[in-house]
């Protein structure tokens, strides 16, 4: 036993010594070379994409014919046509944008009658004066927006709403779809007023009535609603296609069909 520990330890340390003088003659050799470090060269960094300038073209309102146009004037009434010839600005809406809206295919009658609506809204002071006219939801055919605006100017040009106290804001919305819905919206000031400016609604649709011809008021004036509330007086009126369709083939349907 003893003697197989003494042989053990022996190789062991004849095993170490053979190590470190192959250390030391590896160290020797190694000190006769220099040693150079290659490191790759880092790409240099790509410059900034250039960041494409994206210009957004402006859609311009479509101009009016610079010649007007009058073969839609020929169709109207006499009286009608008096009406318009009275007012160059909605003569020019006729003979230079809906005109133009015709021929282009923008204003498609067939389509006008299947489902559309138009919400105008504007302001009354204390004199019946119009201001802030503006189209809170368009028809979708510039000439028609056009149009409403201007005939709710003439409101203020004949001073229809002289004898209109205490109202503040008017809302009119223009409902096709499977009825021709119509609802004057009137804002009223104080509640306490809310009867006073439904009785001048119904003094002011008299007046009108006694204005128009007798088929023409039972059209659009027969079966009004005037209701009140929450400082509002609505005038609402509810009738079939038909009657508009009849005004609109005479006067449009037709001139297309060409």
């Amino acid at each position: 036993m003893t003697l197989t520990t003494i042989v053990i330890a022996f190789e062991i340390s004849s095993v170490r010594s053979a190590s470190n003088r192959l250390l030391a003659a590896m160290r020797g050799e190694l000190s006769q070379y220099r040693m150079v470090l290659l490191v790759p060269r880092l790409a240099a960094p790509a410059p900034p994409a250039k960041q494409k300038m994206v210009r957004t073209r402006r859609i311009e309102a479509p101009r009016p014919l610079a010649v007007p146009n009058p073969r839609l004037l020929r169709r109207l009434e006499p009286s009608l046509a008096e009406f318009v010839n009275d007012n160059p600005e909605i003569e020019s809406i006729l003979t230079r944008e809906i005109v133009r809206d015709v021929d282009n295919k923008v204003l498609d009658v067939h389509r006008l009658l299947d489902r559309s609506s138009i919400r105008v809204s504007f302001e009354i002071n204390e004199a019946g004066q119009i201001s802030g006219r503006k189209i809170d939801k368009s028809s979708g055919v510039a000439s028609i927006d056009h149009l409403a605006l201007e005939l709710i100017k003439l409101l203020d040009k004949y001073q229809m709403l002289r004898v209109t106290k205490g109202v503040e804001k008017v809302f009119l919305l223009i409902d096709i779809d499977r009825t021709v819905e119509v609802s004057l919206e009137e804002q009223v000031a104080e509640s306490a007023e809310l009867d006073v400016v439904r009785r001048q609604a119904q003094n002011m649709l008299a007046m009108v009535r006694f204005a128009l011809v007798k088929e023409a008021a039972a059209i659009l004036l027969n079966d009004i609603s005037i209701t009140t509330g929450d400082n509002r007086v609505i005038i609402s009126k509810s009738f079939e296609k038909e009657a508009l369709t009849d005004f609109l083939i005479r006067y449009c349907l037709a001139d297309q069909q060409k």
